[in-house]
């Protein structure tokens, strides 16, 4: 790998950075203080040259040292990556079961623009592991469907990522998945949203599995789909791919939303 490409993945734990932030505005306050003491006192004329002598000296050897010594690349920094975009990227986007809020207005305009209310996003994850569970509180926008269908819903989903290959299992009622048959595929049960998915490069499993979420059971459809080798370095391929998941996850809930389960809302926790 060339030093480029250890450029582009390297990853600064969040505690160095705020660290240097304090050292920096430490060393700012000092400078300033005997800048002060070099102006105000006529027998210390020296003192704001020896502050900035200090500071061109101390700044560059600390800053090269800190991230020199706690910065993470090659594995463990694409390791890192993966962590962080499942921990707080994933349920960043699930604002994406939203609906536009407020009245119409000029285009262009943003100054007052309402802000969608975030959906409860639960998350369940470890930072060794390029796993995590997701329980989503969301209403499926359906508005010509019946009241009951209308009723807020638990979206679970589980996502498996490698460097290049996402696995997604998004768990359904398996109660309500019996009442449509066994032989139903995840095509036939979301033929809109199967369909649009493929399109974006997903392939679906046949079957479903088993699966088990805080003690409740579910039958998961599961989805695959690979990913660009860029996709942990690359902001753009992350946020396509994070995007294009809950976007596909809430036309589903809108196709049969009676395939999930309802929310005792407000206090639903998984």
């Amino acid at each position: 790998m060339n030093l480029v490409s250890n450029i582009s993945i390297l990853v600064v734990p969040r505690w160095v950075r705020n660290l240097v932030l304090a050292i920096m505005a430490l060393l700012s306050i000092c400078y300033l203080a005997l800048a002060i003491i070099g102006v105000l006192d006529q027998d210390r004329p020296g003192w704001i040259e020896a502050g900035t002598y200090i500071l061109g000296i101390l700044i560059p050897f600390l800053l090269i040292g800190l991230l020199a010594a706690y910065s993470q690349s090659g594995v463990e920094a694409l390791v890192s990556r993966t962590a962080r975009f499942l921990d707080e990227t994933i349920p960043v986007l699930c604002n994406l079961f939203n609906e536009p809020v407020g009245p119409y207005r000029l285009a262009g305009r943003q100054a007052g623009a309402p802000r969608a209310k975030r959906p409860k996003v639960y998350v369940q994850s470890a930072q060794d592991l390029a796993i995590a569970n997701y329980v989503v509180l969301a209403r499926p926008q359906a508005p010509f469907a019946d009241p009951e269908a209308l009723a807020m819903r638990r979206v679970p989903f589980r996502i498996e990522l490698n460097a290049d290959k996402a696995n997604v299992n998004i768990l359904l009622d398996s109660a309500a998945l019996k009442a449509y048959g066994p032989s139903k595929s995840v095509a036939e049960l979301f033929p809109h949203s199967t369909t649009g998915a493929t399109h974006e490069g997903y392939w679906f499993a046949d079957g479903f599995i088993e699966r088990e979420l805080s003690g409740q059971a579910y039958c998961a459809a599961v989805a695959v789909k690979r990913l660009p080798p860029e996709f942990l370095t690359s902001p753009v391929a992350r946020l396509a791919f994070g995007q294009d998941l809950i976007l596909m996850l809430r036309a589903m809930l809108a196709e049969q939303p009676a395939l999930f389960v309802k929310a005792d809302v407000p206090d639903d926790e998984p």
